[in-house]
């Protein structure tokens, strides 16, 4: 029951920290940058997915259970975060470059994932009996919604003659942070239930 209430505390912080970066963003950083791709929420982003993805590849050493699966979430999480920082590609190289950079870890996963697809399938059914594989669907789904809810032309019927794209920006990424906490959130649930699983098999 303790560590329960310990995981409620822990990730209801978590959750406030997300509030607080918004709010941080609108507080320090000057007007023009705010909720753009070098702004406050576009880093804590992608911080989220880098993490999400070096627990993943570390899970993917320390558990034999789930191995294969590990490997190809943290290569759709690296996917996820070159994706994330399109912009700064293109700020230096060509427009479009990330989509290359994307394609290494994109096919490596599609070959991965092929090779040992009956492991991982495997893998994928004893996770989605997890509490942490609903928080992950919450958390895409909350992605999802992020790309919907940020949609131009639903603000400007919000918003009418007074439309003002920063607020648009800061409602849809503020949706997207969220999305990006859960996922961190269950990925970490997920580290915890290989740990824990690992324990109690018997060695080899």
């Amino acid at each position: 029951m303790s560590g329960i209430i310990l995981r409620l505390v822990i990730y209801i912080l978590l959750v406030a920290l997300v509030a607080e970066v918004l709010r941080w963003e609108i507080l320090y950083i000057e007007p023009g940058w705010q909720y753009s791709e070098f702004g406050y929420t576009e880093f804590t982003q992608s911080a989220l997915l880098l993490v999400s993805s070096i627990l993943l590849a570390i899970n993917a050493r320390k558990s034999e259970e789930f191995r294969q699966l590990s490997v190809c979430m943290a290569l759709a999480f690296f996917v996820l975060l070159i994706r994330e920082n399109d912009q700064v590609f293109e700020l230096v190289l060509m427009h479009g470059i990330w989509k290359y950079f994307a394609m290494i870890p994109l096919l490596f996963g599609a070959v991965y994932f092929w090779k040992h697809r009956t492991a991982v399938s495997e893998q994928a059914v004893r996770f989605s009996h997890t509490s942490g594989f609903g928080v992950m669907l919450s958390g895409f789904a909350v992605l999802v919604f992020s790309r919907l809810f940020g949609r131009s032309a639903y603000w400007e019927i919000v918003m009418g003659d007074g439309y003002m794209r920063i607020v648009k920006n800061a409602a849809e990424e503020g949706v997207e942070l969220l999305g990006l906490t859960l996922m961190l959130v269950a990925v970490i649930e997920f580290v915890f239930y290989g740990a824990a699983r690992g324990r109690r098999l018997p060695s080899s």
